[in-house]
């Protein structure tokens, strides 16, 4: 694993951004991930206007009515991101469709699987305080399918649909972004010995270690 140690989040921010520039091309499916620190980062993409994908789909989404108040689809549209990117004609792959659970995983996963036939695939993501990535929580989550719908998540929002441990073993890079001391738990448990079931964030140590850029505040 690359380990990118940064002063702060507004440096690792930064890094991130001049990543995305470096790898990105117009042969790049980027997955996006919800959240406070990557809302930041899509704010900046959308300020300076360089960044160069093929199209642009989400890692995981709490469950509900498109564009629902906590979706992470919401976060990303008032972050003027996906704006942005349909300003361009860039295509833009949602998961909220406005049909059950089952029905839009299995939709998901269609898209799922054409958006891997980009010559590139990179994701952002993060972990949480309890470890868990994506919207993967603690528990054996090994499923073949590249996208599952999870109906006991360990929050206030239950069902969520989440890109699966396998999609994002066919990612060519995944940038990890991990700021805030509420983060450095989860963050030194991630490098321990352990398993993935109990801690989801030590797939990116033990199986995908690799591919994946850490960039963080903490020290390890």
């Amino acid at each position: 694993m690359q380990t990118i140690k940064v002063k702060d989040a507004d440096r690792g921010i930064a890094k991130a951004k001049s990543l995305l520039y470096e790898y990105c091309n117009n042969q790049t499916a980027l997955f996006l991930s919800g959240g406070l620190t990557p809302k930041t980062l899509y704010e900046l993409l959308v300020t300076e206007k360089k960044l160069k994908i093929g199209s642009a789909a989400i890692v995981d989404e709490r469950f509900g009515l498109p564009m629902h108040q906590d979706s992470n689809e919401k976060m990303i549209e008032d972050s003027g991101f996906f704006k942005y990117l349909k300003s361009i004609n860039i295509p833009v792959f949602k998961i909220l469709n406005g049909k059950n659970i089952e029905d839009s995983v299995k939709d998901y996963e269609k898209i799922v699987l054409q958006l891997l036939n980009y010559k590139q695939k990179i994701a952002i993501l993060g972990i949480g305080e309890d470890g868990h990535t994506a919207g993967i929580p603690a528990g054996n989550y090994s499923s073949k399918d590249l996208v599952i719908g999870i109906n006991d998540f360990p929050s206030k929002f239950k069902e969520r649909i989440t890109l699966t441990f396998n999609a994002l073993r066919k990612m060519d890079k995944l940038i990890l972004l991990v700021f805030g001391e509420n983060k450095k738990q989860a963050l030194n448990q991630m490098f321990e010995k352990g398993t993935i079931e109990k801690l989801p964030a030590r797939f990116y140590v033990q199986k995908i270690s690799k591919k994946t850029i850490l960039i963080t505040d903490q020290k390890i």
